[in-house]
C-alpha cells in the first residue's frame, strides 16, 4: 500500500513539472521581450539654428519625450558657438558625439571639444561630459624697420593709427610696442597678427617707393624738357638771325636799279622764297618751344603736388 502510494505521488509530481515547465518558458519569454522594448536607443529630432554650445544641449534635452538626459558641460565649454545642425532620427550619443572637433574663436584661438561617455550600471543610460581644451596659440614675434615709410614725411601717428586698426580686428590683441629712436616697431602675437600687420606695413612701404619712382620719372621729364627747351631756343635765335638777314637782302635788291630786269626777278623771287620758308621753321619752332613751356610747367605743377604730401 505505502509501495504504491509512493509510486503514484512521484506520478503526479511529474505530470506537474510537465504542466508548470512551459508555462514559465513563456513567461521568461515574455519578460526578455519586455526588458529588450524598454532598453531601445530614444531617437529624436534635432533642430538647431546655431549658437551657444549649452543651446545646442538644451536643444537635445527638449527634444527627448521626457527632457531628460544626463550630459554635463564644463563651464569654460558652455559658450562656444556651435554651426546650425538638422538631425533627424538620431540617438542621443549621436547627437552629443557630433560636438567632438576643433573650433576656431573670433579671436583666432582654436579649441579642442571632447565628449566623455559613462554607462549607468544596470542600464543602458548613459552620462555624457562635455570638455574643451584650449590650444597653445601659435605666438611669434617680429621686428619692422619704419624708416623708409617715415623719412617719406608719413607721420608717426599716421603710420600707428594703421597698426590700431589692424588691433582692432581682434579681441586678443598683439603686443605691439614704437621705439622712436630706431623707428622700429616690434610686435608679439599670434602668426595671423603680426601677418595682417607686415601686410599694412609692406604696402605703405611700396606707396612710398612707387611714390618716389614717379618723383624720379618726373624729375628725367623736366631734365629731359629742359633740354629740348634750351635746343629750341638756340635755334630760335639762330633761325631769327638768319630770318632777319634774308630780310635785309631781300629789302636791299629791291632797292637797287635794274630789278626789272629778268634775272633779277628771278632772283628776287628765290629770295621771297627763301625768306618764307624761314620764316614758316620759325614759327614752328616757336610753337614747339611753346608746347614744351607748357609741359614744362604741367610736370613742375605735379611733382611740387608730390613733394608736397610727402
Amino acid at each position: 500500500m505505502i509501495k504504491g502510494c509512493t509510486h503514484l505521488l512521484i506520478g503526479l509530481v511529474l505530470a506537474l513539472t510537465m504542466l508548470t515547465g512551459p508555462v514559465e518558458a513563456a513567461f521568461a519569454q515574455d519578460s526578455v521581450f519586455e526588458d529588450v522594448v524598454e532598453h531601445q536607443p530614444t531617437r529624436l529630432d534635432v533642430n538647431f539654428p546655431g549658437g551657444k554650445l549649452i543651446d545646442y544641449v538644451s536643444t537635445i534635452r527638449s527634444a527627448l519625450p521626457k527632457g531628460v538626459v544626463n550630459i554635463v558641460v564644463m563651464p569654460n565649454a558652455q559658450a562656444i558657438e556651435v554651426p546650425p545642425m538638422s538631425l533627424v532620427a538620431v540617438t542621443v550619443n549621436a547627437a552629443v558625439l557630433l560636438l567632438e572637433g576643433t573650433y576656431t574663436l573670433p579671436d583666432g584661438r582654436r579649441a579642442e571639444i571632447g565628449v566623455l561617455s559613462y554607462k549607468i550600471e544596470g542600464t543602458t543610460d548613459m552620462v555624457f561630459k562635455v570638455t574643451v581644451v584650449y590650444l597653445i596659440r601659435d605666438i611669434m614675434s617680429s621686428v619692422w624697420s619704419l624708416e623708409e615709410v617715415l623719412s617719406d614725411g608719413q607721420s608717426e601717428r599716421e603710420l600707428l593709427g594703421a597698426i590700431d586698426v589692424v588691433q582692432s580686428l581682434f579681441s586678443d590683441k598683439a603686443e605691439i610696442k614704437y621705439h622712436p629712436p630706431t623707428r622700429l616697431l616690434i610686435a608679439r602675437g599670434t602668426r595671423e597678427q603680426l601677418k595682417l600687420a607686415g601686410k599694412v606695413i609692406d604696402q605703405l612701404i611700396h606707396g612710398v617707393k612707387n611714390k618716389r619712382a614717379r618723383i624720379d620719372e618726373l624729375k628725367n621729364t623736366i631734365e629731359d624738357l629742359m633740354v629740348q627747351q634750351h635746343e629750341f631756343s638756340t635755334q630760335l635765335i639762330d633761325m631769327d638771325a638768319e630770318l632777319k638777314q634774308k630780310k635785309f637782302i631781300l629789302d636791299q635788291e629791291i632797292k637797287e636799279e635794274g630789278s626789272d630786269q629778268p634775272d633779277a626777278q628771278d632772283y628776287m623771287i628765290e629770295l621771297r622764297s627763301e625768306v618764307k620758308h624761314a620764316q614758316a621753321q620759325y614759327n614752328l619752332a616757336n610753337d614747339r618751344l611753346n608746347l614744351i613751356n607748357e609741359q614744362l610747367k604741367q610736370v613742375k605743377g605735379v611733382l611740387a603736388g608730390l613733394q608736397e604730401s610727402r
